[in-house]
């Protein structure tokens, strides 16, 4: 699958700790969330941080064999 702009963006603007700075106006966040897939995951950590007041940046998700692999960078 070929790589968005956004996606090498979001690379390259997080660090190894999975926290930036954003210079300027707050920080982004990349939150990852890792375990056996159900329904309804997604829905529940974006409602959490839309109510946190978090900016939703990107959302990436996988799924492998029952597994989910869940990204979300955010805006704090």
């Amino acid at each position: 699958m070929a790589e968005s702009q956004a996606d090498t963006d979001a690379k390259h603007s997080v660090d190894s700790n999975n926290v930036a700075s954003d210079q300027g106006s707050g920080s982004d966040l990349l939150i990852t969330v890792t375990g056996p897939d159900q329904p309804g995951i997604t829905a529940k950590m974006a409602a959490m941080l839309a109510d946190s007041g978090a900016a939703l940046l990107d959302v990436e998700q996988v799924q492998v064999q029952g597994y989910l692999n869940l990204h979300f960078l955010v805006s704090i």
